[in-house]
């Protein structure tokens, strides 16, 4: 691990719940933006994939490694118990770990990139529409890197939707969609070399 601190500035670790949409986002993320001086490490517990779950690997991968790390945890709401969500962002808070949420899955925060996502209700709703408006064609879960070069053309505006829909309201705690991943992604964007 030291080894690939030492090649970057940072190195941010970001805890998943989903097997598959999260960690190819940001696996694409680092290989396909002009993505230099940090490095991203996506760690995910090996079966529980709770938030509790996700959320103590992260405070023990954190406990272990000394070095400029910046740690996040990328979360969805998922109908869960509101409470214990703000547990889990207590603890986020409390331990300096970046809190990502997104309602009704990660997969709204992809939907933010075409639109603002009116009418969303769950998950399906969500990937009914990147597929059926033709956003990403041929969408199942994986981003494959024609998707990511779509949705890295438009993460402005999936940055400026999710701001617009947080400040309206506290989404995860009012049953309302939306997603905090853009922090995540505005601190990730400092490591990006623009074009010139």
């Amino acid at each position: 691990m030291t080894e690939t601190i030492e090649r970057y500035l940072s190195l941010f670790v970001i805890a998943v719940e989903g097997d598959v949409t999260e960690k190819s986002y940001f696996e694409h993320f680092q290989k396909h933006s002009n993505f230099t001086f940090a490095g991203i490490e996506i760690i995910r517990p090996n079966s529980k994939s709770a938030p509790n779950h996700v959320l103590a690997k992260l405070k023990q991968y954190k406990k272990t490694n000394a070095g400029n790390y910046r740690f996040w945890l990328v979360i969805d709401e998922d109908e869960r118990n509101k409470e214990e969500l703000k547990s889990i962002y207590q603890q986020c808070k409390d331990k300096n770990i970046g809190f990502a949420i997104s309602s009704p899955a990660f997969e709204f925060w992809l939907l933010l990139h075409f639109c603002k996502g009116n009418n969303i209700k769950s998950v399906s709703d969500c990937t009914a529409e990147l597929k059926n408006k033709k956003y990403l064609l041929s969408f199942d879960k994986h981003i494959s890197k024609k998707h990511w070069e779509t949705l890295y053309s438009r993460i402005n505006t999936a940055i400026s939707n999710a701001k617009e829909l947080e400040s309206a309201s506290d989404f995860w705690r009012q049953n309302k969609c939306g997603s905090t991943v853009y922090k995540l992604v505005l601190e990730l964007l400092e490591y990006t070399l623009k074009p010139k």
